[in-house]
């Protein structure tokens, strides 16, 4: 197995952890060493793959991602810190990525140094699109988008937290942070001797807010105050108005009253008019009979039994016998 500090695999029983926490190759991570590592965990079922790595050599860490893709174990990432440039890729062979709440996953396009004629130039900046082509693929793995967007992305050096990243579509579970500051020494990044002091001081001693002046504090009292007044302002004005539907619909209700009255007053009035024309018309002066009066508004009904609809009938006939019934004594 590796001796390296940030580079260990371990295997116990059918479940394996690897953790990838230097540069890829160079003079952290070798593919060699890696690949060596790797075969000598032996069939294991699980493997655990934690990274915190600020990426590296990227024909090392595509061999690293090959390897761990040739692999028949299921394979879970987990970003510890940071799984950026090609430690993102080879996060992208597991079979799922989970990311803590506080770590980063960054993506750019491959960068090179190159030396000699222009056929040379020529020749390395196809190497390089043939790079970017294969990154692409391996991040397809993990988001359904067009190689469009992702080369967007890579050209504008993306740098995402899990929920950025799972906004954007990245299939990633993202988890709790991570309280620990785990040390990465890499050219690309660098990490205080101090930070561990310094991140555990300012998570159990968080700095103590402003203190409020008399004038904040007078301010927030008057905004306060205004905000009760026009609260009580609001609340009379509701009132207010619930009061007088309730005064509007009985007032209307009273005058449906009255005009039911009229109307019963004026169909009897149209009865009598019609019974003076009738008798007019057939030469008899003598006066009509007085129609019998009932005592009550149940004599009434009875009256009226042989109209189709007796109480309208009653109540058109006999408005004041009607009247009597309905006003309480």
């Amino acid at each position: 197995m590796s001796k390296q500090t940030w580079y260990t695999m371990q295997a116990t029983d059918n479940v394996a952890e690897i953790s990838i926490y230097d540069e890829i190759g160079f003079w952290g991570v070798t593919a060699k060493a890696f690949l060596r590592d790797l075969q000598a965990l032996g069939p294991v079922e699980t493997i655990s793959l934690r990274l915190n790595s600020g990426g590296g050599d990227v024909l090392d860490g595509f061999a690293i991602y090959n390897a761990l893709r040739r692999h028949e174990g299921k394979i879970i990432a987990h970003i510890d810190g940071i799984a950026a440039s090609m430690a993102s890729i080879i996060a992208c062979a597991a079979d799922e990525i989970h990311i803590a709440e506080n770590a980063w996953f960054m993506i750019h396009n491959p960068a090179t140094v190159a030396f000699g004629e222009a056929d040379d130039l020529r020749t390395m900046a196809d190497v390089m699109d043939g790079m970017k082509a294969h990154a692409i693929a391996a991040y397809q793995r993990h988001v359904d988008e067009d190689t469009d967007v992702i080369s967007g992305w890579m050209d504008a050096e993306t740098w995402m937290t899990g929920a950025d990243a799972t906004g954007l579509g990245w299939r990633m579970q993202v988890g709790e942070e991570l309280k620990a500051v785990a040390q990465l020494r890499t050219p690309r990044f660098t990490v205080p001797e101090d930070a561990a002091d310094f991140f555990s001081q300012a998570a159990t001693e968080p700095e103590p807010p402003e203190p409020a002046t008399l004038e904040m504090l007078a301010k927030e009292h008057e905004c306060v105050g205004q905000l009760a007044l026009k609260l009580e302002t609001l609340t009379a004005e509701a009132a207010a108005a619930a009061e007088a539907a309730t005064a509007t619909i009985a007032d209307l209700e009273a005058k449906a009253e009255a005009a039911d009255a009229e109307r019963a007053t004026l169909a009897a009035s149209c009865q009598d008019l019609e019974a003076r024309l009738k008798r007019a018309a057939g030469g008899q002066n003598t006066p009509a009979p007085e129609p019998e009066k009932p005592a009550d508004f149940r004599a009434a009904l009875a009256l009226c039994a042989d109209d189709p609809d007796p109480y309208i009938a009653a109540r058109k006939r006999y408005p004041e016998v009607h009247a009597a019934a309905i006003t309480p004594r």
